[in-house]
């Protein structure tokens, strides 16, 4: 079994969204070193499976800013994974909020693989967490979440920043129905994932060892409204934190 961990990258924080409650970096500076946590957690973390990041450069219309994201996502490719390798791919900047890496994942670069997690570029995993890779592949399920699985309302279901563990073979099965409209957050991926794993009648299977909240929740507002808590998971350790993390 083999997986890619697949990281959408894009360092314009100027045009990102001002979302407090996504504790989303508002400097290029927290933003590097946000890649710089994320990298290190993968270098220091051994999954238990073969893994591979694969680093998006999501590239937008500002040179400068460009080259120097370039060059700092590249100078992680002579390091090597517990179990695998970075890679660094760049793709022009849309307006699905980098979830249409998915898509480009699946069409060019799937072979080889057997599972993909989606993870966002202000995401990343603490010490201390080995094994939980296999811990989400032992469970046998087409999809299992990692961050907290929420129902707003009836038919609005997702999973916080569609952080999960998914088999490839029913997203590729699935291509066609891939929202390539104009997105917002990740509420329309996250329903094409889990109808097309098949779990979008019933949540998606969690960790036992592991958290679906971060760590540093006082700093992620999103994650204490009443609708998400109803879908925490309480038990074992932190896998994550969500941006920056302050006393």
């Amino acid at each position: 079994m083999k997986i890619a961990k697949i990281v959408p990258c894009y360092p314009y924080t100027q045009n990102r969204a001002a979302r407090k409650a996504a504790n989303s970096p508002n400097s290029y500076t927290i933003w590097e070193g946000l890649i710089g946590k994320l990298v290190q957690g993968e270098l220091l973390s051994d999954p238990g499976v073969d893994l591979d990041l694969i680093l998006y450069l999501r590239e937008d219309n500002y040179p400068l800013i460009t080259k120097q994201a370039s060059d700092t996502l590249n100078s992680y490719i002579e390091h090597k994974l517990p179990r695998g390798k970075i890679h660094i791919h760049t793709m022009p900047n849309d307006h699905t909020m980098g979830f249409s890496t998915i898509k480009e994942f699946l069409e060019k670069h799937s072979e080889g693989y057997d599972y993909v997690i989606f993870q966002e570029d202000d995401i990343y995993l603490l010490d201390d967490v080995d094994g939980y890779a296999k811990e989400a592949i032992d469970l046998n399920k087409n999809i299992v979440q990692l961050a907290t699985y929420c129902e707003r309302r009836p038919g609005e279901k997702h999973i916080a920043g569609c952080y999960a563990l998914m088999k490839i073979q029913p997203l590729i099965d699935n291509i066609n129905t891939f929202p390539l409209y104009r997105q917002r957050n990740e509420l329309q991926t996250s329903e094409w994932a889990l109808k097309a794993t098949g779990f979008w009648n019933t949540p998606p299977s969690s960790l036992n060892t592991f958290k679906n909240y971060p760590r540093n929740l006082h700093n992620v507002t999103g994650f204490q409204q009443r609708y998400v808590r109803a879908g925490w998971n309480s038990g074992g350790k932190f896998l994550f934190n969500v941006g920056i993390e302050t006393i």
